[in-house]
């Protein structure tokens, strides 16, 4: 004889495919809204969500020599602040990081240059 196991399968209600995002975003700084999340970056330095650099209203700067090959983006209130009033202050610490990475370079160098290589140790 044969054991009959009984099995309930409970109803799933059905899911949509695809559900519709109607979030609208915001710029912080100009206000312009859309509901295409990337039509908007984060600030780099305050984290506020701007508009992407490529909307020519000002309300965020792209600054691709900042970080390689990843441009930082920043609102137009940071960006006014990094290169207006803390500008020199900015500067005197690259200045500073400059000379140090500078000078680490040359003692690299000298030490280097006072260090036998194995080619020149079987000359001698």
């Amino acid at each position: 004889m044969e054991k009959v196991i009984k099995v309930t399968i409970p109803e799933v209600p059905a899911v949509p495919a695809r559900e519709v995002d109607d979030t609208l975003y915001g710029c912080d700084i100009c206000g312009h809204e859309s509901k295409q999340k990337d039509s908007f970056t984060h600030c780099d330095l305050c984290g506020r969500l701007i508009c992407r650099p490529i909307r020519k209203d000002g309300c965020s700067v792209s600054d691709k020599d900042d970080w390689g090959d990843y441009p930082a983006s920043f609102c137009k209130i940071c960006a006014e602040l990094k290169w207006g009033k803390y500008a020199a202050e900015a500067e005197a610490i690259s200045e500073e990081r400059y000379a140090k990475e500078e000078a680490l370079e040359a003692k690299i160098k000298l030490e280097s240059l006072n260090t036998k290589c194995d080619t020149e140790e079987k000359k001698s």
